[in-house]
């Protein structure tokens, strides 16, 4: 007699996102309506950046590099930002996606970069990374939200990708808790290097930029091994 065998982890994962769908249905964060998470409609209210700004003071730029003032206290060349975090949807998208281990927004968010990038051309001469998680904070998640919108632009762009250029090799504590000096302590030689990049220009894909703490830590690694530019590459900023 023969039948088929199915695998634990498979039925673990069915019962797991079953449970998820129960507690948490498929609905559209703005508007409720249902099999969505969010609506055509919704996402036409996400107002995206059309006119960029230094990321620090905001004073209105040609590019998304920081102003010749604030470049002095940054590694990092500019950031690329697509919307605002005020707008309050779009708070509710990143905090489902980040704690609600919402992993189809990305789907959405890529949608919005799209639009972004409808206004500036991106350079397919980049290479493209996302901010690593701590192995701790990934299990605890299943994905690393920030690189699943590294992945879908390296596709649609061809843009050179490589998910494992760093490595976070300090479980810091989450920086939204601290204030600006407390977050560069706590990030602090939290990276290490795991590729080649000299010469290259890297944009670093994360979620939100707020200080600017952690990308830096990043960019100044890839700095010091030669990269030639870091951008980070964000949904909102904070």
């Amino acid at each position: 007699m023969t039948g088929k065998i199915t695998n634990p982890r498979f039925m673990l994962k069915n019962i797991f996102n079953s449970f998820i769908n129960l507690i948490f249905p498929i609905q559209c964060l703005g508007c409720s309506r249902e099999n969505h998470w969010l609506c055509l409609d919704c996402l036409a209210k996400i107002k995206i950046n059309s006119k960029p700004f230094c990321p620090i003071c905001h004073k209105p730029a040609n590019d998304w590099r920081f102003c010749p003032s604030c470049q002095k206290k940054y590694s990092l060349d500019g950031v690329f930002i697509a919307s605002s975090y005020q707008n309050k949807l779009l708070q509710r998208l990143i905090h489902s996606y980040k704690y609600r281990y919402v992993k189809d927004l990305s789907q959405i968010f890529f949608r919005l970069l799209k639009k972004f990038f409808n206004h500036y051309q991106l350079d397919n001469n980049f290479l493209i990374t996302s901010l690593p998680l701590h192995l701790k904070r990934l299990r605890l998640r299943c994905f690393n939200q920030a690189e699943e919108l590294a992945n879908h632009l390296a596709d649609f762009y061809h843009i050179d990708y490589d998910p494992d250029l760093l490595k976070r090799i300090k479980n810091t504590k989450p920086q939204a808790r601290l204030d600006k000096e407390q977050r560069s302590k706590n990030i602090k030689n939290a990276f290490a290097l795991q590729r080649g990049c000299y010469g290259r220009k890297v944009i670093i894909v994360d979620d939100v930029f707020t200080t600017g703490s952690t990308l830096n830590e990043c960019a100044r690694i890839l700095k010091k091994a030669g990269a030639k530019e870091v951008w980070g590459l964000v949904i909102a900023k904070g």
